[in-house]
């Protein structure tokens, strides 16, 4: 719901906006929509089946409810299915790779989603889709963008990865 009310509001104020803040609502929905594709993400794991296992697609199977507008307490609302569900989640993270395009980048914060994080769920997404061309694409891209050029191998450097701000 969050998600949504950023993003409406946000396309309100955007035509009469300067080119400076423009680009601070670019950011801003690009945020908006990272989050929204990651809480649809979890919440479809959650409440409905993975979409592909072992090749079997699930993807008629019931997902969860999608908005992409403000919904009211008394609008009557229905679950889309799985295959659905994850359409709107790679809508949500591409749309967001848009809009941070659109920015000229993310904040640079490891705190906010930003570009490296978004690559990172759309790597996780295509991953449980079995579109492995796809996750590649997006696990490589997610790197580059946090300049990861090594991973962690072993316990002592991987348990070193939560005292610093590298990225796991």
């Amino acid at each position: 719901d969050a998600a949504n009310r950023i993003l409406r509001d946000a396309a309100k104020l955007y035509d009469g906006a300067t080119d400076a803040e423009k680009k601070t609502l670019d950011r801003d929905m690009a945020e908006a929509y990272a989050l929204r594709g990651f809480a649809r993400l979890y919440l479809t794991n959650i409440f409905g089946h993975q979409v592909k296992v072992n090749g079997k697609d699930f993807s008629d199977q019931p997902g969860i409810v999608i908005a992409d507008k403000v919904v009211s307490t008394t609008e009557q609302v229905k679950r889309a299915t799985v295959g659905e569900s994850y359409a709107a989640i790679v809508s949500d993270l591409k749309n967001a790779l848009t809009r941070f395009t659109a920015a000229g980048g993310d904040r640079g914060s490891k705190v906010y989603l930003g570009v490296a994080a978004v690559h990172g769920l759309l790597a996780r997404t295509y991953l449980y889709m079995e579109n492995w061309d796809e996750a590649i694409t997006h696990a490589r891209a997610e790197l580059d963008s946090a300049k990861v050029t090594s991973l962690a191998d072993t316990p002592a450097a991987y348990r070193a990865l939560y005292a610093g701000e590298q990225s796991n």
